[in-house]
């Protein structure tokens, strides 16, 4: 983990002083890196969305130059987003709840926020270990922001110049919608994250510490909200990080796709009071532009879930294929008979389509009757490629084999007075196995546990499972 930057605030003269050494400066290649938030801009709310916009400080802790060539595809772009964590009844939901557009940087400065030993230059590449700070309302103009649908995050490619269509009030600034704030005071939390992305960091292979974070009060009411910065900053962790430091249990699981990028899964299971559990997940997509339509948890048919969520984040003025913003329709809920799963469209089906995109983050929920325990997730992707989703082992509902009646995770002879106690004494098998399920003796899945299970269940046992 690396070392939380101090909190910087104020004017320029502020912002380009030394900030924070704490970091090693010994990468391969040019490696762009954020060495933290210093400021906030605050705009007026314009019809129900409010806006600001963020200092930042591009470093090059690498050992060769950073391309600084402005109006060509060779220079940093930076990201912007605003996550909010806020709990109820206990459970904790990190949404993102606001993007901007990519700021195009134009000339590299020769400070040392990041590393003690800047090597100058001419302004048109970040020298070694050198830093170039920007104010917050410079990457406020809005002419200097364009969209994400024409990067490609992993390879660093972009079109230029950028897209350019009519800019209407904050759009392209940091846009959140009023109906998602709320007074910090109140134990909701709000975070602030950058991420940079430069071609030739990204082809050193430096593309994965990118990324910084840092906490925000928010103060106000009504249409009228302040967002000031709260602690340090967070370089070269991703967003996730935030929900993991306010909640422990949390738990982090990088998803590589092969031969492309990475995505970050943050898992929380809470008990509830009636017994059921809360599965709450977020998913980010750090650098993959194949990015991601679906996500399908496995789940057997005992498990009850209830109450699915699903929550994603809007793309404003234009950002999308032909200036047409991304559709943001919700991804439907589906109960199978093996999993929980969410879906979007296809890149064929809809090239405008709502995919988890580079530098934004969904967040799947559901309540189950079941416990967690290991569980299979399957990512499906977006754009076409090899393969086509990808598996990882996930806290997810405890799922238990049909005929595993004491649930140590095999069918047989064990399980036969187990077996007896779920067909003839209900409340004695659940007192004597509390953590399994009797609908387990369900053998031939016609929703009851009665003779005609008997025979298939000698099957079971005969054959090691169901």
């Amino acid at each position: 983990m690396r070392a939380i930057c101090p909190g910087l605030v104020g004017s320029l003269s502020i912002l380009i002083s030394a900030a924070c050494f704490g970091q090693e400066c010994d990468s391969i290649g040019p490696d762009a890196y954020l060495g933290g938030i210093p400021a906030i801009a605050n705009y007026s709310a314009i019809a129900g969305w409010e806006s600001v916009s963020f200092g930042t400080i591009v470093c090059n802790i690498g050992d060769a130059e950073v391309d600084f060539v402005h109006n060509t595809n060779r220079h940093p772009i930076i990201g912007f987003n605003v996550y909010r964590l806020k709990t109820t009844s206990g459970v904790a939901r990190f949404d993102q709840v606001g993007q901007g557009w990519l700021f195009h940087e134009f000339l590299a400065l020769s400070n040392a926020q990041c590393c003690s030993d800047c090597q100058p230059t001419n302004g048109s590449t970040l020298g070694i270990h050198c830093s170039s700070p920007d104010s917050a309302s410079i990457t406020g103009q809005t002419a200097r922001l364009g969209p994400r649908w024409q990067v490609n995050a992993f390879t660093g490619e972009f079109v230029m110049p950028f897209a350019n269509p009519p800019v209407s009030g904050n759009q392209r600034r940091v846009e959140m919608r009023i109906e998602d704030i709320e007074p910090t005071a109140g134990g909701t939390r709000y975070f602030a994250e950058q991420f940079v992305i430069a071609p030739d960091d990204a082809q050193a292979g430096n593309g994965l510490n990118n990324a910084t974070w840092r906490e925000m009060a928010v103060t106000g009411s009504g249409s009228a909200w302040t967002f000031s910065l709260l602690g340090g900053s967070h370089p070269g962790e991703p967003i996730l990080e935030a929900w993991r430091s306010a909640r422990p249990d949390v738990e982090l699981i990088e998803i590589s796709v092969p031969d492309e990028g990475r995505f970050v899964l943050g898992v929380e299971v809470t008990p509830l009071e009636d017994g059921n559990y809360s599965y709450q997940y977020t998913l980010y997509n750090a650098n993959s532009h194949r990015a991601a339509r679906s996500v399908a948890i496995a789940a057997r048919p005992i498990t009850e879930v209830t109450q699915p969520e699903f929550r994603d984040v809007d793309y404003r003025g234009g950002d999308g294929e032909n200036n047409t913003n991304v559709d943001g329709a919700d991804w439907p809920f589906a109960r199978t008979a093996t999993e929980i799963r969410w879906d979007g469209p296809t890149y064929q089906q809809n090239a405008n389509g709502n995919a988890l995109r580079f530098g934004t983050a969904y967040r799947f929920g559901f309540v189950a009757n079941a416990p967690p325990a290991r569980g299979r997730l399957e990512l499906g992707l977006f754009r076409l490629g090899s393969p086509d989703s990808v598996v990882v082992d996930v806290p997810a509902p405890r799922s238990f084999r049909v005929g595993d009646l004491n649930c140590d995770g095999t069918v047989n002879n064990f399980d036969i007075d187990a077996f007896v106690a779920a067909l003839s004494d209900p409340a004695a098998y659940e007192a004597q196995y509390p953590d399994c399920d009797r609908m387990l003796a369900d053998i031939n899945a016609d929703g009851l546990v009665n003779n005609f299970d008997i025979d298939l269940f000698v099957v079971c046992v005969a054959n090691g499972g169901c």
